[in-house]
């Protein structure tokens, strides 16, 4: 400016800032493909459905398993586990209620009370668990309990 005042603009270079969070972005999922299993790398079909069924038999007492997230676990789609099951004879949904049953059988044995081993089972309420429970061993839950 010919009177000598003016604005000074100041830049500050951020590249490499953004270079070092891409490469901390790309690092961490590195990591994440590294720790889960992939279709691929578990074989044939046979192998899957053994994966799937110790995942779900493990886990089955989180309220949150549903088949939804255990294909998004195992990183196929919905359908595709729907089929895997469907050569047993069973479905995602059934085969998860199936453990939970089992386990809130073997905690009403024990004395827990149905509450609490609707609960402790992976099911959302007591009135969940006497309906499955009737449907299964064709008694009431309270009637397993010592």
């Amino acid at each position: 400016m010919p009177d000598g005042q003016g604005t000074v603009l100041t830049f500050t270079d951020i590249t490499d800032r953004q270079q070092q969070e891409a490469e901390t972005r790309e690092q961490a999922w590195a990591e994440a493909r590294a720790d889960s299993p992939r279709r691929s790398a578990l074989g044939d079909r046979a192998t899957l459905t053994a994966t799937i069924w110790a995942f779900a038999a493990e886990n089955a007492t989180d309220p949150q398993l549903t088949p939804a997230v255990l294909a998004r676990q195992h990183h196929i789609s919905l359908r595709f586990l729907q089929s895997l099951f469907s050569d047993s004879g069973h479905t995602p949904a059934s085969y998860i209620r199936d453990q939970r049953l089992t386990h809130a059988k073997a905690l009403l044995q024990r004395g827990e009370t149905v509450t609490r081993s609707a609960l402790l089972s992976g099911f959302t309420n007591a009135e969940t668990l006497s309906r499955a429970f009737r449907r299964r061993y064709g008694s009431t839950p309270s009637k397993f309990r010592p």
